[in-house]
């Protein structure tokens, strides 16, 4: 509920761009829905399937980068970085920028408000451990035969569970709703002012680690050791130190 929330407080950008976009799908696979508030994209078309081969995100992030690498340069000229928004945007790109936005306060260390090559790594590091750990919870759960892999069968419960997980994100999203009278979008005309950068004013997602209405660097610093250890462990990342 705090992700679902946090969310929805905030302004959107206009559009997500290309690299985000790319993390975002690199870091996300339906085993996410076993993570209450994790990291997946939304339901939609095109999603890895529950079990990649391997957990890599930063190959995953080279390969589609490369789709849409048309000359070869290694890296996306203006015109292949709007292709890529094109193939990669959808309807919820709200929920996707503010996402990449979490992100941002726990990567983005130096506070230029982009991942640098180092910290993109970081955060890819993080996400294979992360798969990992939760390829580990999955098999844990409904590998009846104890031989580490899905069965058919197996992997039937286990894609029943991950609908009425979805069911219940759902029902959440549908209360949301109600209780904002019907209004999801974007706040207008900047109701709630402009999203804070890193170091500057409080999102919602860390208001638990802040005292003074602005997160110190020691608040920072603790916000991010937690998240990331929660990332790693196949937590949800912001949920409220005990």
């Amino acid at each position: 509920m705090l992700f679902l929330l946090a969310t929805l407080a905030c302004n959107s950008t206009s559009e997500l761009d290309a690299e985000s976009a790319l993390t975002l799908k690199a870091i996300s696979g339906e085993e996410e829905d076993f993570a209450a508030n994790g990291l997946s994209e939304p339901d939609g078309e095109d999603r890895p399937e529950l079990f990649r081969p391997t957990c890599d995100p930063l190959g995953e992030f080279e390969e589609r980068k490369a789709e849409y690498d048309a000359d070869g340069s290694g890296e996306l000229d203006e015109s292949e970085k709007g292709e890529c928004q094109r193939g990669e945007s959808g309807p919820h790109d709200i929920e996707r920028d503010h996402r990449m936005m979490m992100l941002g306060f726990v990567y983005d260390t130096d506070l230029d408000g982009e991942l640098s090559e180092a910290e993109h790594a970081e955060l890819f590091v993080d996400f294979e451990v992360r798969c990992e750990v939760l390829h580990a919870q999955v098999l844990e759960e409904f590998d009846a035969d104890g031989d580490g892999e899905l069965s058919d069968d197996e992997l039937s419960t286990a894609m029943d569970a991950m609908e009425a997980e979805r069911e219940l994100r759902r029902e959440e999203m549908d209360a949301l709703r109600e209780e904002m009278g019907g209004e999801m979008g974007p706040p207008e005309d900047g109701e709630h002012g402009e999203r804070p950068e890193p170091g500057e004013g409080v999102p919602p997602f860390a208001e638990s680690y802040d005292v003074d209405g602005e997160l110190s660097d020691g608040e920072l610093a603790t916000l991010r050791d937690e998240a990331r250890e929660r990332i790693r462990n196949g937590e949800p990342p912001f949920e409220p130190p005990v």
